[in-house]
């Protein structure tokens, strides 16, 4: 199975939010505890007013597409 490395897409944001929350429940539970847990989409909303039609703050998703091109392959 390989990896493919391409550029954001709107569609990938289900996937995304799906890996982050389960990812960050287990960062959270040994520290301050999952009680502390804010979904992706919800912190995004707050984050910022202008959203993609995937609704994550547009200069968010801008800014985090163009690290992952800068990020060595």
């Amino acid at each position: 199975m390989g990896v493919e490395i391409r550029e954001y897409r709107p569609e990938d944001w289900d996937a995304l939010a799906r890996a982050h929350d389960a990812a960050r429940l287990q960062e959270l539970a040994p520290s301050v505890g999952v009680q502390a847990f804010r979904p992706l989409a919800e912190t995004a909303r707050r984050e910022g007013s202008s959203t993609t039609s995937c609704g994550w703050p547009s200069v968010t998703a801008r800014s985090w597409a163009s690290s992952l091109s800068r990020t060595p392959r």
